[in-house]
């Protein structure tokens, strides 16, 4: 039998789940926020919820950002990536977006609006990619370069070299 513990391999420890948890709250939090605004904004004309489909695209956006920023070693707001990805991507986008929910307002708006339903669908997964690679662009093209000061090193926006 193996001492090997399945979590501690996966470099999942306490300090982690810490930053997956509050990541989560303040996600959370922000999307119950946006939905309050979405409530109080009624808009009549509006028959789906736009507020759904604004925070998967704007989450896509940044989770491609953020990630292209982590996989050219750099961390987010002097975070270093193995803290800010648990804190940011995990936590905070996990729990502000959310496909089940889009999942139960097309199932509840293709009740009265089929092809209404379908297009709300399509667009935040077409959109959704879309905005994902831009973010996935300007986070690279934001991300590490070759320090010229130190060869061999990378400089991340902000000074910070790794």
């Amino acid at each position: 039998m193996s001492s090997a513990h399945p979590y501690r391999d996966a470099g999942i420890n306490a300090g982690t789940i810490v930053l997956v948890a509050a990541g989560g709250f303040c996600g959370t939090l922000a999307r119950a926020l946006l939905d309050g605004v979405a409530e109080a904004a009624h808009l009549p004309w509006m028959v789906f919820a736009w507020s759904t489909v604004l925070v998967n695209l704007f989450g896509a956006f940044l989770l491609g950002f953020i990630n292209a920023r982590f996989a050219s070693g750099c961390g987010l707001f002097s975070l270093p990536s193995t803290m800010a990805k648990p804190l940011f991507s995990v936590g905070f986008l996990g729990a502000f977006t959310t496909y089940a929910t889009l999942a139960l307002v097309v199932a509840e708006t293709e009740r009265g609006f089929q092809g209404l339903a379908l297009t709300e669908a399509l667009v935040t997964m077409l959109f959704g990619l879309l905005l994902a690679l831009l973010g996935s662009l300007l986070g690279e093209s934001d991300g590490a370069s070759v320090s010229p000061s130190s060869p061999g090193s990378l400089e991340c926006p902000g000074g910070e070299v790794r």
